[in-house]
């Protein structure tokens, strides 16, 4: 559809036309806030972390927290890898982009543990409190796994479209 637009023979075309007239918070937002074109964001945009979730443990919060991730991890992972944005311009520190340190809560306390792991982020009176059946279990490791494959295919996207400046930020950022 965006070649159809007149003045854009492409869709990074367009979306550089986007960007020059609504600044690269634009797309965040779009990104990781739950596409939402108010002020009122959602997504990891507003909760980076399970602990800026507010209310007692709840695995269908957790699924939803893991579901925005999963959309912000895609829709970075499709841009990127079709030079639509630069890494290293949109997840810089100062963008006000919570991708990053998302990331890094989910390798650090979601991926190496069980649902105990997401549980400890949770205030203390709700712990324990909920037994999960099977199914909710194995819901849960579904989209746990599901996130680490794409951000497997994330640092093979960002290795394979060059961007070494951006593969120094992750390294220090998330792979320590």
């Amino acid at each position: 559809f965006v070649p159809l637009l007149l003045g854009n023979p492409s869709p990074s075309s367009w979306l550089g036309d986007v960007l020059q007239k609504e600044g690269i918070y634009f797309l965040i937002k779009k990104f990781e806030g739950g596409g939402c074109e108010s002020e009122n964001v959602s997504g990891i945009l507003s909760h980076p972390t399970l602990y800026e979730l507010q209310g007692s443990f709840s695995l269908r919060a957790i699924i939803q927290w893991m579901d925005m991730l999963l959309a912000a991890l895609d829709c970075y992972n499709t841009f990127i890898e079709q030079g639509m944005i630069k890494p290293n311009e949109i997840l810089a520190a100062n963008t006000g982009s919570s991708f990053l340190k998302s990331l890094e809560f989910f390798l650090g306390k979601i991926a190496l543990y069980n649902i105990s792991g997401a549980e400890q982020c949770f205030n203390s009176a709700s712990k324990g409190d909920m037994l999960l059946s099977p199914q909710e279990r194995e819901e849960y490791n579904y989209s746990k796994c599901t996130i680490i494959v794409r951000i497997m295919v994330f640092g093979s996207m960002i290795l394979e479209t060059q961007q070494q400046h951006f593969w120094k930020l992750l390294e220090k950022e998330l792979l320590n």
